[in-house]
């Protein structure tokens, strides 16, 4: 039969657990999803709940953990795993309690990272991760801050901009890159973004970290790497993440993430790991994006269930909506080739792709999109090089959106 524990239950613990069933398995599982109000959840919905566009249930898409649960007849734990003991596989829990399992996925997610120097005044600076994130931020828009800084041109950090910016803030965006999405846009889209951002009343201070906070009677005094301060009424940090191992241990062979095999094995025989808290070998960091975090459970479920199966590997991709407009990023705009527009001329929607050797390497897209999510899963596809083939329906989507017939031409080539 087996035994297997699931340690954390974000999307990458639901999606093993749901493989584990798909295929027949009747292990008994354990899932230890430690803080039960951040079990379950997506963190990119915080941001919808705190601006009032959502209610909390809506950022628990799968449901709440006893649920989900309940549904694939798993027993649920809120116990926090403390210690790993991978050469006899036995966990550690928080109220002394130890177990031994066959099987271990470790999908424990990451936590906020705060690069700054002082005291962290939980009324005054913020982060935004998980439901008690987002309770937090919206407990704190009443009353309405004046003014606010938002450190971090992340797709979290954007959405934290439009949550203040809509509540009335004055608001200052701030990051130590010199653009935004440097990792997701090519230069021009990047630009395009940060003109929309300021045309919004937002401020853009990019090029300099922010380095320290320091609590005073107006509020809070943030000092940047160009020595600059500001006093604002708020701080909200969304400059990355730090994956949740620390329990792991050296045991098992990790570098800034868990290293994993594209089994989703790790270096300890029967210990598995995916989403947030992995880095595949071979990627220059960990992607945590919740398609990957999906497919990488899902992998490691089968696996552990003695289906074989392989995870093809991260393909950046990020899709948000923000300010009454949508961005697409599909594949690495950092790499060498040509950048061509193909749209078409007095289009509200931007279109540029990455092309090299007569192959798309990389797609931006930024404006008013229609079908973004199909025109995010074909890109997909076609850079893991699946052979995905245009469907009239979605020829005529991206003629609709002002695409031009020569990169229809181009993305139909085997």
């Amino acid at each position: 039969m087996g035994k297997y524990a699931i340690i954390g239950f974000g999307n990458a613990g639901i999606n093993c657990l749901k493989a584990i069933r798909e295929i027949g398995s009747d292990a008994q599982v354990m899932v230890y999803a430690g803080e039960a109000s951040a079990s379950a959840s997506n963190p990119m919905l915080t941001t919808y709940y705190s601006g009032g566009k959502t209610d909390y249930d809506g950022m628990f898409p799968h449901g709440s953990a006893a649920e989900i649960c309940e549904r694939f007849k798993a027993n649920l734990n809120y116990e926090t795993v403390v210690d790993l003991k991978s050469a006899t596989r036995e966990l550690v829990l928080s109220n002394g309690e130890r177990a031994f399992f066959d099987k271990i996925l470790i999908a424990t997610g990451a936590s906020p990272f705060i690069p700054i120097k002082g005291h962290v005044d939980p009324k005054k600076i913020f982060v935004m991760r998980t439901p008690a994130d987002a309770e937090k931020l919206k407990f704190h828009l009443d009353p309405i801050p004046k003014t606010a800084i938002v450190a971090g041109g992340s797709m979290v950090g954007i959405k934290v901009c439009e949550v203040l910016n809509d509540a009335g803030s004055k608001v200052v965006l701030t990051d130590m890159e010199n653009r935004i999405f440097p990792l997701a846009a090519f230069p021009c889209v990047s630009d395009a973004v940060m003109n929309k951002l300021k045309e919004k009343g937002i401020a853009l201070k990019f090029g300099s970290a922010l380095l320290s906070v320091a609590n005073i009677e107006e509020g809070v005094r943030a000092t940047f790497a160009d020595e600059s301060t500001s006093v604002v009424d708020m701080v909200v940090i969304c400059v990355g993440v730090t994956a949740n191992i620390k329990f792991v241990g050296d045991e098992v062979e990790n570098d800034r993430g868990i290293l994993v095999k594209d089994t989703m094995e790790t270096s300890a025989p029967g210990i598995y790991a995916a989403g947030d808290c992995v880095r595949m070998r071979g990627d220059k960091s960990i992607i945590g994006l919740w398609a990957n975090a999906a497919y990488q459970g899902q992998t490691a479920g089968y696996n552990m269930a003695g289906k074989e199966a392989h995870y093809s590997g991260n393909i950046p991709h990020n899709i948000t909506h923000f300010m009454n407009m949508d961005f697409i990023g599909i594949g690495d705009p950092v790499q060498d080739g040509e950048i061509i527009d193909f749209g078409v001329q007095n289009c509200s929607t931007m279109y540029k792709a990455l092309v090299k050797d007569g192959e798309v390497k990389c797609v931006n897209v930024l404006g008013n999109v229609n079908g973004s999510g199909p025109l995010r899963n074909f890109f997909t596809a076609r850079l893991r090089g699946e052979n995905t083939e245009l469907t009239p329906e979605m020829k005529g989507l991206l003629a609709f959106q002002g695409v031009n017939d020569n990169f229809i031409q181009l993305l139909e080539r085997k």
